[in-house]
């Protein structure tokens, strides 16, 4: 708080209150019990919440691996491809955790090691991948969902990250079960990397989520501010 120092004008008219409350007290006889004060109030305005930019203007990336890490395992997306009857399952919580990062403001990405010329069934797997996504209630309003076009997936995603840095977006978490992919990440300048596997073998790179429960982080995402305003 900062204070403001009174002059000597302020002084006098401060003595001239004080006499005046003490003439009002009619206690010349000095038979008055009661004490006479002069009470000086002040406000202060309340505190102002700055509000977050708007998301056009300040971007925010989370990157979520698809197979293995929001699919309930591993083999989700080999055994659509052997047998495209077959649904995949999502990982429990997966769909409420990316849901909760897009209500904050965060633009979503879904990748995946998986070429683009592959098919499901009589579908292009970006087609087919995109429609699972959202059937199963990830968000998909301005989501991104890239597959592989090269020989070499995990420098191909490297360098889309680093294109989408050099275009202003902030990668704020990305999210995999695979150790591999974390040093991708790390090279694209992802602020977090979390981890759904007991390997330890990336452990000083990034946060385990051990098992892959994701109650934990769905609370702590869920209790994050918005990081811009739409």
């Amino acid at each position: 708080m900062r204070e403001r120092a009174i002059g000597g004008s302020a002084l006098a008219a401060a003595a001239v209150l004080l006499w005046a409350a003490a003439a009002c007290s009619g206690g010349g006889d000095g038979d008055d019990d009661g004490a006479t004060g002069v009470v000086v109030s002040s406000s202060t305005a309340p505190p102002t919440t700055a509000e977050p930019p708007p998301c056009s203007e300040s971007r925010y990336a989370v990157v979520f691996d698809i197979n293995g890490t929001i699919t309930a395992s591993i083999q989700e997306l080999p055994n659509w491809l052997n047998d495209p009857s077959y649904e995949p399952k999502p990982r429990e919580l997966a769909p409420e955790l990316a849901r909760a990062y897009q209500e904050r403001g965060y633009e979503l990405w879904y990748v995946t090691a998986l070429p683009g010329s592959h098919m499901i069934g009589d579908q292009p797997a970006t087609e087919a991948l995109t429609e699972w996504l959202g059937d199963n209630g990830f968000p998909m309003a301005g989501a991104r969902v890239e597959l592989s076009e090269t020989p070499n997936p995990a420098t191909e995603l490297s360098n889309d990250l680093l294109s989408a840095v050099a275009e202003g977006v902030t990668l704020r978490a990305a999210y995999t079960d695979k150790p591999d992919d974390v040093r991708s990440f790390q090279v694209a300048g992802v602020e977090e990397v979390y981890l759904l596997s007991d390997d330890v073998s990336a452990a000083s790179l990034s946060t385990s989520i051990p098992g892959g429960d994701l109650a934990g982080e769905l609370e702590r995402v869920e209790s994050l501010p918005p990081i811009c305003t739409p």
